[in-house]
């Protein structure tokens, strides 16, 4: 159970890559703390990043964000899980998080700044994935029993790959549902100030409220 949790964390948090944009500090330093925050968005939701985060499939980013809060194992399964991708499943991936970015929005609805640290409340709104998790392990269980004699043959690659390709399938048909389920709140966002520049800090300890958000439920948190 923990590995296939850890598979499909890979899904959303692989595309985390480590954002170098920042925000140069304007006169009015509350609205240079909210431009940073839409130009962080803007990195993650884009889909010619989304599409270039997918296929360069690397978990650097990710391992970045997540720094030493999660042990090396978890790390280590990313990494292997990531070997495991297939042109099919990362062209999967990058159509079905392309539309799922494309269905979050978000508001500022405030920022305060105080000694070189911003914290903006942002009303966001974005496709809650978690709340398909039994069917999505129903669907695996089918498939499973639907290919026992070719799973039979596989090695432990293959058959994470098979999985892999299986689930990017799933979340593809998901996404294109008309009656899809959504989570919707107010969140703080930590933005800091480095040098004249400001930027969202890409620490999940200090913003895993907003990762949650882009990972569609799934937050790094997860993976402790």
């Amino acid at each position: 159970m923990k590995k296939f949790l850890t598979m499909i964390l890979l899904l959303f948090l692989s595309i985390f890559g480590f954002s170098n944009t920042k925000t140069k500090t304007l006169n009015n330093e509350k609205q240079a703390v909210i431009n940073s925050f839409y130009e962080f968005m803007k990195f993650h939701t884009s889909p010619e990043n989304v599409k270039k985060n997918v296929f360069d499939n690397s978990v650097d980013g990710t391992n970045e964000i997540l720094g030493n809060n999660v042990n090396n194992q978890f790390k280590k399964d990313l990494k292997n899980i990531a070997a495991s991708q297939t042109n099919k499943s990362l062209i999967n991936a990058a159509d079905y998080l392309i539309i799922a970015n494309s269905k979050i929005s978000y508001k500022v609805l405030d920022a305060e700044v105080k000694k070189g640290t911003g914290v903006l409340t942002v009303h966001i709104k974005g496709p809650d994935f978690t709340a398909y998790g039994s069917e999505l392990q129903n669907y695996v269980k089918k498939i499973t029993n639907e290919n026992k004699k070719k799973i039979s043959k596989m090695n432990d690659k293959q058959y994470q790959t098979f999985l892999l390709e299986k689930i990017s399938e799933f979340y593809l048909q998901l996404v294109k549902r008309s009656d899809l389920k959504y989570m919707e709140s107010d969140i703080k966002v930590y933005a800091k100030k480095y040098s004249n520049t400001w930027g969202v800090i890409q620490d999940y300890t200090i913003n895993n409220a907003i990762y949650k958000y882009l990972g569609f439920g799934y937050g790094p948190e997860l993976m402790r």
